[in-house]
């Protein structure tokens, strides 16, 4: 028998329950029980709601009649609803009630389970204001909203969105999203490409997506999309779409502009490529000419003529240079090349043109390279030369008495790079203080009147600046008007490898046994005196300076009675008071003197002036400013002659004169198979002075070559049978050659040039070889200087189509030798159709290395000789085999056989 339950026990539980509880009588519809929470919520003491009848509780109108239609017998029951419940201090209480008719002890009872909705009702409202305020944010924003769930069902979207594509209203209300999206996909251009992006971005639902979408109107909308978190959990995802029509317009617009832009850059950069050598072509005939000229017998008004000629041909060729260099500038395409150079070389040929060039002016420039500069550095030497040439130029064209001096300065070093400082001072006309802020633009000049003295363009210093920059330094002027100018620059450069050796000049070997020999300095300019003081001590001599000939001639005199003669007294030739000459004929004069030999250097030479010196005891004669090399080659000339015979007529040692002994006494190796080119190169080193050369058919035989001799220097062909110029000069440099080697190749792409260095040749020549390129280069080599332009060509001229023979290139080659043309022209004639046949046949069994070497031959021979117009189209045949297009190769045969039947015509040779 179960037991009863403790009524207690069931208050307790009813008690402690989370929802108000009440018992109505629903004939009289009072309360007869209320749990303790119902008291509390309601605010009554226990037992104050018992006899009270529910309608004084439940207020709403709604309720009294629900309670009205209890008490006349409605059954009463209802799911839960809302009321409003009475406190007893007069308050409204929200609630939630549920009521239930319930049969206990035989009768009715109403149960009211009564649920405080008051935090409730405040979550509502407050999600109704947040939800409000989200939909005017999302309604506010000029982007296209679009929420949807993660299975793609939309969840919302805001008006702009459905104004953006033009969505209906019945679509857009009426909850079919598969329509929705039919029609937004059949808004594009391209739908098909809009469904993958979409199961793209589906595949990825945690990445952030970008993209546009291309209406068929014409319309570009910018499309992005985020996931939508909530608890770490994504729950949809957001897309917005931005309308960029106009910013897509206009960066077509922009892009078509700068395409314009740039086609008009590349042709105004063709047209000024296509000037510039159509300018300079005759430019350089008339400056060849003037200078030819100038060696002739002129009277004096012919010689001036001939000077404003050349001079003008000079100033023209300047400003294209500056005008081609200022519109790189403006393209943004002016660069600085990267390449190993000696500085000190550099410097020694910039002065020696531009010392002739400040003697013309009887102005003498003067340089220094302070010892702790170094001399082996990386960059780019060309550039560097073209600030130098500016500011020199300008100082030279600005300066009517005195001198101009170059001075290079170490300011800083570190981890393999130098910052250099040069300084260009000159005792010119100075600049206006207010036009130095501006002298460094475009188009400006100190000068800048209708009728201004001097000429230019005034892109000179704005070119030196945007040069500088580019080299890490800067630029800058100081001046005093009407009392000179100083220039300087800054420059930061590589140094070569701690491996790199500057190349020793030739007869350094012989120095040792003269250490210790005084020679005596007499210039009345400090940088000189300083300049030659330090390069004659780092010889090994004894060197003293003199700043006049009086201090001179006693210095001397002294010396000689002391028993230490100076074996050597280098003398300047313009100096104020009494001038070089006269010093030498004081010493001349003075018996004790006898064994001093005199070396005369001046900045500015006349003609028949050798001559005389060689008559007033002078044993040498040297142009300012004095090169290293020929400094001491007339040293140890004057050195090894016998004092007592050295004014026994003897001609004196001039700059010519060393040089043609240097030459006489080089040894070269000629490697070259192609017996035309051979016999070209041997003429035109003949005619440079250069006797003493070798030739070898290959690689294989110049390798033997030099394990036998030692070579001053070797030119190299870099196509030949056997082995080529490419791996014979990679063997040598594995057996420890240092020989320089100069490539001597028809190939003139760009990239040969870097094919031969890679190989460890030194320098390249291009073919047909011209005799002043040969010349300037083996200069440059054996003579320790630096070639004018410090530049290598890099492209042959393209023959002219009427160019079968060009007798006259072939005639300058040769020095005017009509025996060697003739000669020239018969050997060619004897080999050239091999050449022509082995083409053919190469062709004919297809094989395209034999046809490329056999068109390369004939390319090469044809050029020597003098058929352009052959050599060309051999050359087109040489391009196609190389592309293994033996096809196009087959195509030039004819016109191959008719260049060389119009060859022989223009030649007047049999067999046309």
């Amino acid at each position: 028998m179960t037991a009863a339950v403790d009524p207690r026990l069931e208050q307790l539980l009813l008690d402690h329950a989370d929802e108000m509880l009440l018992l109505v009588a629903p004939d009289t519809l009072e309360i007869r029980a209320a749990n303790r929470i119902a008291r509390d919520r309601l605010g009554y003491p226990s037992g104050g709601l018992v006899g009270k009848k529910i309608t004084e509780i439940e207020s709403a109108l709604a309720d009294v009649f629900f309670w009205q239609d209890v008490s006349q017998g409605a059954a009463g029951d209802i799911d839960e609803s809302e009321s409003l419940y009475r406190r007893s201090d007069g308050g409204l209480l929200a609630v939630a009630r549920t009521v239930r008719r319930i049969s206990a002890d035989g009768r009715d009872w109403l149960i009211l389970r009564v649920r405080d909705i008051r935090r409730e009702k405040e979550v509502a409202a407050d999600l109704a204001q947040l939800a409000s305020q989200l939909q005017a944010t999302l309604e506010a924003t000029v982007d296209g909203i679009l929420v949807v769930a993660p299975d793609n069902r939309i969840v919302n979207m805001n008006r702009r969105f459905a104004e953006m594509w033009g969505l209906p209203e019945n679509l857009r209300f009426r909850g079919d999203d598969s329509q929705v999206y039919d029609f937004l996909a059949g808004k594009l251009r391209d739908p098909t490409g809009y469904g993958s992006r979409m199961e793209d971005i589906g595949s990825h639902p945690d990445a952030d997506s970008f993209d546009m979408l291309e209406l068929s109107d014409g319309r570009v909308f910018e499309r992005k999309s985020r996931p939508q978190y909530l608890h770490d959990q994504i729950v949809g995802r957001v897309f917005s779409f931005h309308d960029i029509t106009e910013r897509v317009a206009g960066e077509r617009a922009l892009i078509q502009a700068r395409d314009h832009a740039e086609m008009a850059n590349r042709a105004k950069s063709e047209f000024l490529a296509m000037m510039s050598h159509e300018i300079r072509t005759p430019m350089n005939g008339i400056l060849g000419m003037s200078e030819l000229l100038l060696d002739t017998p002129l009277n004096a008004e012919q010689r001036e003529f001939t000077g404003v000629l050349k001079s003008s041909a000079e100033a023209l060729l300047s400003i294209i240079n500056d005008i081609l260099d200022y519109s790189k500038i403006e393209a943004r395409k002016l660069a600085v090349d990267r390449a190993d150079f000696n500085l000190h070389a550099l410097l020694e040929d910039f002065a020696d043109l531009y010392g002739i060039r400040a003697a013309e002016k009887h102005l003498e420039l003067t340089w220094q390279m302070d010892p702790e500069v170094p001399a082996l550095l990386r960059g780019d030497p060309g550039r560097l030369r073209q600030i130098l040439v500016n500011l020199v130029g300008n100082a030279i064209k600005f300066t009517e008495r005195g001198g101009i001096d170059l001075h290079v300065e170490l300011i800083d070093a570190w981890d393999g790079e130098v910052q250099l400082r040069f300084v260009v001072v000159d005792s010119g006309i100075g600049i206006p203080e207010g036009a130095l802020e501006r002298i460094f633009d475009p188009f400006e000049q100190a000068d800048g009147t209708t009728t201004r003295r001097y000429g230019g363009t005034g892109l000179g210093l704005a070119i030196s600046r945007s040069l500088t920059e580019l080299m890490g330094g800067q630029i800058g002027a100081s001046s005093v008007e009407g009392n000179g100018a100083k220039f300087w620059f800054t420059a930061t450069l590589e140094r070569q490898p701690p491996s790199a050796r500057e190349l020793p000049l030739p007869g350094e070997e012989r120095l040792a046994r003269l250490a210790g020999t005084r020679i005596l300095v007499v210039d009345d300019r400090q940088a000189n005196r300083d300049m030659l003081e330090r390069q004659l001590a780092a010889w090994g001599f004894r060197p003293a300076v003199a700043a006049d000939a009086e201090t001179g001639f006693a210095m001397l005199k002294q010396a000689a009675a002391d028993g230490e003669p100076y074996r050597v007294a280098l003398i300047d030739k313009l100096m104020p008071g009494v001038d070089g000459e006269t010093l030498g004929k004081w010493v001349r004069a003075t018996p004790e003197l006898i064994g001093t030999a005199l070396v005369l250097a001046t900045s500015a030479g006349e003609r028949g002036e050798a001559h005389r010196l060689a008559e007033g005891g002078f044993g040498a004669y040297l142009p300012k400013p004095v090169k290293r090399s020929l400094l001491l080659d007339c040293l140890l000339t004057v050195l090894d002659q016998d004092p007592q015979e050295r004014h026994a007529d003897h001609a004196i040692i001039t700059q010519h004169s060393l040089a043609d002994a240097r030459r006489g006494n080089t040894h070269l190796l000629l490697v070259e198979d192609n017996p035309v080119n051979s016999q070209v190169a041997l003429a035109m080193l003949g005619q440079l002075g250069y006797t003493r050369v070798d030739v070898a058919e290959n690689g294989r035989q110049a390798l033997d070559a030099v394990g036998r001799l030692v070579y001053d220097l070797i030119l190299m062909d870099c196509q030949m049978p056997v082995m080529d110029g490419y791996e014979a000069t990679r063997a040598m440099r594995q057996a420890g050659c240092t020989t320089p080697i100069v490539a001597l190749t028809a190939n003139a792409m760009v990239g040969d040039r870097e094919k031969c260095l890679a190989a460890g040749m030194d320098d390249y020549i291009a073919k047909p070889v011209k005799a002043r390129t040969l010349a300037d280069t083996l200069e440059h080599w054996l003579g320790s200087g630096a070639k004018p332009d410090d530049e290598l060509p890099l492209d042959v001229p393209a023959a002219a189509a009427d160019e079968a023979f060009d007798r006259v290139m072939l005639l300058e080659n040769l020095g005017g030798d009509e025996a060697l043309v003739a000669e020239i022209l018969r050997i060619y004639v004897a080999t050239a159709p091999g050449y022509m046949a082995s083409l053919r046949a190469a062709i004919a069994a297809a094989d395209a290395p034999a046809a490329r070497s056999a068109a390369h031959s004939l390319k090469g021979a044809s050029a020597n000789a003098g058929a352009r117009l052959l050599s060309a189209t051999a050359k087109q045949a040489e391009l196609a085999a190389g592309g293994g297009d033996l096809a196009a190769a087959a195509a030039l045969l004819p016109a191959v056989e008719e260049h060389w039947r119009a060859f022989l015509r223009a030649a007047d040779l049999p067999g046309a």
